[in-house]
């Protein structure tokens, strides 16, 4: 994520966007993107935990 990047989701949108990446998950999805999608969501998390 860039930095100074404004993030409007609420820690309730993060979640929900988790239990998404669970769904994705058991999908046949590209390995690099299930990860680049987990380390966002992380990296989104963090930003609005901090």
């Amino acid at each position: 994520m860039k930095e100074g990047t404004n993030v409007y989701l609420s820690l309730k949108d993060v979640q929900l966007l988790q239990k998404a990446l669970d769904v994705y998950k058991h999908e046949s999805v590209d390995e690099f993107e299930k990860s680049m999608l987990a380390y966002t969501l992380y990296d989104v998390e963090q930003t609005l935990l901090n």
